[in-house]
């Protein structure tokens, strides 16, 4: 790799891809300078100008986010998604939690964001997809919003909420890694797949540089191992 300044990487997905981007950096920093993680999670105004003004060279990020930055005009190639434990290609889905012998039909979903794919967004499209709008949000009585797929399950913990819309990959890690925290709780359904959350190469890349860190990317073997990917994969998400 030619480049001499450290690559810089971020994640703005769940905390369980923290670990994971520390593993990725330790295999960058095998053929170059060591890499930096950057924090995003609070970045303002917004993501376009915090990842152009931090420098990010590889961001992992929410599908829909990414197509809506690259349609906006930021300088992002899809190039990589992970595969997960457990699967066999660079998929991942909601799973549908609620109380042990709660209400599983209630219609009080708790959300993260309204422009997350995996916590709101998949459940319009897995009702389109099925032909089944049981679970669709427009058909929900209220919509609690609450800042994080954690707090989404805390939400529904409590009473708060009686449904939620989990990443797959959140929800496994805090099974393996937390299991006080989704006590209580049960999956009652998931969503159809969808390709994975992409990691993105930052416009500070060019060149030789850029395929060195592309090829990079994709010889990591995990975990999560990282497969091929580009932004067509997600333009669906627009929609």
């Amino acid at each position: 790799m030619s480049r001499r300044r450290p690559l810089r990487l971020a994640t703005l997905l769940g905390p369980n891809t923290v670990d994971d981007l520390g593993r990725i950096a330790a295999h960058l920093g095998g053929r170059g300078p060591e890499p930096i993680i950057v924090d995003l999670q609070t970045a303002a105004p917004g993501v376009a100008d915090a990842v152009n003004n931090s420098g990010i060279d590889v961001l992992w990020a929410c599908g829909l986010l990414t197509a809506e930055l690259v349609t906006g005009g930021l300088d992002l190639d899809v190039v990589a998604a992970p595969v997960f434990a457990g699967e066999t290609a660079a998929v991942y889905r909601s799973v549908i939690v609620t109380r042990s012998g709660g209400d599983a039909e209630g219609r009080r979903l708790a959300v993260n964001e309204l422009g997350s794919w995996s916590g709101y967004r998949a459940l319009f499209h897995d009702a389109v997809v099925r032909g089944d709008n049981r679970r669709h949000p427009d058909r929900m009585d209220e919509i609690v919003v609450t800042g994080a797929h954690i707090a989404s399950i805390a939400a529904v913990a409590q009473g708060r909420a009686d449904v939620a819309a989990i990443d797959h990959s959140i929800w496994n890690w805090l099974c393996a890694t937390d299991p006080e925290v989704v006590d209580g709780l049960v999956v009652v359904d998931e969503t159809v797949d969808c390709p994975a959350p992409p990691l993105s190469l930052g416009p500070g890349i060019r060149g030789e540089d850029r395929l060195c860190v592309t090829e990079a990317l994709l010889g990591f073997d995990g975990p999560p191992s990282l497969a091929p990917a580009s932004i067509d994969d997600y333009r669906f998400m627009l929609a």
